[in-house]
């Protein structure tokens, strides 16, 4: 039904007298369906985030995708502490059973000397078994009670390293258990465990850590059944 107008113009003949009642209401009434007919517009929502690599993927409900560069910084884990090294920014070190993160340039000295001028080394992983289980020298390696939330470091260069998790009826860990899984080598460290034991992680995963100066944490959230989060590499 068109709208009434009072006057000619622009938008045709009008009836030439003032509206009726009725003629108002009625333009008013198709004015508001004509509006609700418009709706409001849809946001496009986003499917999926995907994380390959370095790259973070965002797919919309559209299907259209938009590619990020995911923010990292690798460290160089360069073994125990030398006094006649130079240090450079991210470099990790261990010294008397702890691991250290170098923040800014350091110069050849004494551990007590280089570390004194200035805030140059912070600690990673203090030494004590409550928080450090040091590096790993078992390519399989099997987590025993008391490994519960330590820091392992992993340094190998060749072959196959494995962290195996146990079933409940082997070792049971409580529930919330936590693990942290450094690699420092060139080869990746794989969570594994027997048939029985589910070991959750992201689509894509190798469920392990993903390079060098990468860490990982593998989380226990029901019986038989472990979490990995953190920075994973890919199948």
């Amino acid at each position: 039904m068109p709208l009434t107008f009072r006057t000619s113009g622009a938008w045709g003949a009008g009836k030439g007298s003032n509206l009726t009642p009725a003629e108002a209401d009625s333009n008013i009434y198709q004015l508001l369906q004509r509006i609700r007919a418009i709706g409001k517009p849809i946001p496009v929502m986003i499917e999926s985030i995907e994380v390959t690599n370095d790259t973070i993927t965002v797919t919309m409900e559209d299907e259209s995708t938009y590619e990020f560069d995911a923010p990292y910084t690798a460290m160089n884990h360069r073994g125990a502490f030398s006094e006649s090294e130079y240090y450079e920014e991210w470099d990790t070190f261990t010294y008397d059973g702890s691991t250290y993160l170098c923040i800014s340039e350091a110069s050849p000295g004494a551990f007590a000397t280089v570390s004194g001028a200035t805030t140059v080394f912070v600690v990673l992983a203090a030494a004590g078994p409550e928080k450090s289980a040091g590096e790993i020298e078992d390519i399989l390696y099997y987590p025993v009670i008391g490994d519960e939330y330590k820091h392992f470091d992993f340094d190998f260069a060749s072959g196959t390293s494995t962290f195996s998790l146990p079933a409940d009826d082997t070792t049971d860990f409580a529930i919330g258990t936590e693990f942290y899984l450094y690699q420092w080598g060139t080869i990746a460290t794989i969570v594994s465990g027997p048939s029985g034991v589910t070991i959750n992680a992201k689509t894509g995963s190798n469920f392990g850590t993903g390079g060098a100066g990468r860490r990982i944490t593998v989380k226990k959230i029901a019986a038989d059944t472990w979490d990995i989060f953190g920075e994973q590499g890919t199948a």
